[in-house]
């Protein structure tokens, strides 16, 4: 049998990462939790700036989510279904897309270091975590903001060639009136046999929130996928 999970995050191997990380002085002092949900827990940590630390639940109940995202990713292949390996290879492609994102310019936290169930990054917000875009009311869903959310779709899909697969209000953090992606491991390659629909997805989710007729999302989708070149990004 599998070894007892404790407290679903803090199993023992999940310890002893969270000990190799801090040996090799990516922080140096983990403190509270900053939000949780199915999949993973984010906490607190500290360098020379803010850091934030998510731990993915090995138990995960969305594994099977998770799972149907990677296989269809061309990125990789030869997956399986042990849920440590999936949990794992999934945090290494939230790395990679963050990666990717940060590189192109997009407006995601900074990528710092992963390794099994643990992914390191900028804390949005800094020392007091921004709040979710959904707590926005009334003109704070200002014109100018949503089209600063499509332009950093563009340059997702345009620069970083990917499309981020899950984006609603619930994925953007607000730091200063800035918006910011996050929640990037189901983002996928704009290759994957479902990239068009992900990014249909993400439109018409930006279009209900500032309340956009949906009629809008087929322009904003040519907007976003503009004149396509076949140059592609490896992982």
């Amino acid at each position: 049998m599998d070894r007892k999970v404790w407290g679903k995050v803090f199993d023992k191997q999940t310890l002893m990462v969270l000990l190799r990380l801090f040996n090799k002085g990516i922080f140096d002092r983990l403190e509270g939790e900053i939000s949780g949900g199915k999949e993973a827990r984010v906490f607190m940590a500290t360098n020379d700036e803010p850091l934030a630390v998510k731990l993915y639940r090995v138990e995960a109940p969305a594994f099977e989510t998770i799972w149907k995202y990677l296989k269809g990713d061309p990125r990789y292949s030869n997956i399986g279904k042990n849920r440590r390996t999936v949990i794992e290879l999934w945090v290494r492609k939230e790395f990679s897309n963050l990666s990717r994102m940060y590189a192109a310019g997009v407006s995601v936290p900074r990528p710092y270091a992963f390794h099994a169930n643990v992914l390191v990054m900028g804390c949005v917000g800094g020392e007091n975590p921004a709040p979710q875009m959904k707590h926005l009311k009334g003109v704070q869903r200002s014109e100018e903001l949503f089209d600063e959310l499509v332009s950093q779709v563009e340059r997702t899909y345009q620069v970083a060639r990917l499309v981020h697969a899950d984006l609603s209000e619930y994925n953007v953090l607000m730091e200063d009136g800035r918006p910011v992606l996050i929640d990037v491991g189901q983002a996928v390659d704009i290759r994957h046999p479902r990239a068009d629909e992900f990014l249909r997805r993400d439109l018409t989710n930006l279009a209900n929130f500032f309340k956009r007729p949906e009629s809008e999302v087929e322009a904003l989708v040519k907007r976003v996928k503009g004149r396509e070149t076949g140059e592609e990004t490896g992982e």
